[in-house]
């Protein structure tokens, strides 16, 4: 029950928004201004610049990463699979687009890409709390404890308000059966949790 609980976060913790310069031709295709329009109406804005074949590789892997949220967002993980895919391809050295193909994986419960593409993104940055994190959870979901609380523990060196980093120790520390200290980090996360 209680490690069920501690696993209610998770996915809060898996999700992480891309934040683009506006392009006023394509919409909200590059738009962090997520209030512009509905994620059908981004899927097409986005489709119509990548089909265009007149914009940058740059451009273009942004383009097809806010059209990979939006299928994300929709429940058409194939296709946001897909994007993501293709905007690594175009753009190998952006930690972020590995940490978002990581959190796409993570929501269809494929671990293992999962840990591949945080292992990246944190090769990419090392200094990158949120995929540390998550990498975590990805170790929780495989009964990992011990590479969980590593990765929970550089997290938190690195963003020690990083309540998810903490839950994450939680829920090791439950598996482990050591349930005083799972009890001392997740009293941890209430306390965080109140001061928000």
């Amino acid at each position: 029950m209680l490690r069920s609980m501690l696993f209610s976060s998770v996915l809060c913790c898996l999700s992480f928004q891309f934040a683009f310069a506006a392009s006023p031709q394509y919409g909200n295709c590059v738009s962090s201004d997520k209030s512009l329009k509905s994620p059908d109406d981004t899927i097409s804005s986005c489709t119509v610049a990548i089909e265009s074949k007149t914009i940058s590789d740059v451009e273009l892997a942004k383009a097809k990463a806010t059209r990979a949220a939006a299928y994300k967002s929709t429940g058409h993980y194939d296709e946001a699979l897909q994007d993501y895919k293709d905007a690594i391809e175009l753009d190998k050295a952006n930690p972020d687009l590995f940490f978002q193909a990581g959190n796409l994986y993570a929501a269809v419960r494929d671990t293992d890409h999962a840990l591949e593409a945080y292992d990246r993104a944190i090769e990419l940055k090392p200094s990158f709390a949120e995929a540390l994190t998550n990498r975590c959870y990805i170790h929780n979901l495989k009964k990992e404890s011990n590479a969980a609380i590593t990765d929970c523990e550089k997290a938190i060196k690195l963003d020690s308000q990083l309540t998810e980093a903490l839950n994450g120790l939680a829920i090791a520390y439950f598996d482990k059966k050591q349930y005083s200290t799972a009890l001392i980090y997740y009293s941890k996360v209430l306390k965080e949790d109140k001061k928000m």
